[in-house]
């Protein structure tokens, strides 16, 4: 069983998880991603999927959050989607 801090980043991931199909061949938040910073902080993201090809993985959108807050280390990421971890 994972550790606390792991099910707390499972369940920051599940929360942002949620598919928008806004249009045809564009959709978002089938995966949710969370990372723990070393700093402690939960920095969360969702993939984004479009036919041009110009999308991005929930993980890249979760670093990109971190990086917004200027944290640069990792100390933990999952990805979640609708088949689990």
């Amino acid at each position: 069983m994972p550790d606390a801090q792991i099910l707390e980043l499972i369940e920051a991931a599940e929360r942002v998880r949620g598919v928008l199909a806004l249009r045809k061949n564009f959709r978002a938040g089938e995966v949710g991603a969370a990372l723990r910073s070393a700093g402690g902080h939960i920095h969360t993201g969702i993939c984004i999927d479009v036919a041009c090809g110009i999308g991005f993985c929930a993980e890249h959108s979760a670093v990109a959050e971190m990086l917004k807050h200027r944290e640069t280390q990792i100390a933990a990421i999952v990805a979640v989607d609708s088949d689990g971890i």
